[in-house]
């Protein structure tokens, strides 16, 4: 039970912040290592595909992947500490890695 509970509270918070900026800060089209702020709270994401499937779509699989990540990153932390200084270093975590490594110039955009 100590496990599943900041899993669950990673999974959340990844979720929040996906939502408000995580995806268009990923994936929108902008700066070098962060994307523009044309999709902050998903805005447009419904009617745009991405490829062939819909963008809300490719949005909660990414979704995955970075709470994936996260929990990994948090993983050590688990019957170590307390919950609640997990909810900030989450936020800051999944935004400043995990969302500027889609946009990051190693990754080439057509590729």
């Amino acid at each position: 039970m100590s496990a599943a509970i900041p899993s669950v509270l990673v999974i959340a918070t990844c979720s929040i912040q996906w939502f408000v900026i995580g995806y268009t800060l990923s994936y929108g089209e902008g700066g070098l290592f962060f994307g523009g702020l044309e999709h902050i709270f998903h805005r447009g994401v419904l009617s745009e595909p991405v490829g062939t499937i819909p963008a809300i779509l490719f949005s909660e699989f990414q979704l995955v992947f970075e709470a994936t990540v996260c929990a990994i990153a948090i993983g050590g932390f688990c019957e170590r500490g307390r919950l609640l200084p997990i909810v900030p270093f989450i936020v800051l975590w999944a935004t400043f890695i995990c969302n500027a490594t889609p946009s990051c110039p190693i990754y080439p955009k057509n590729s």
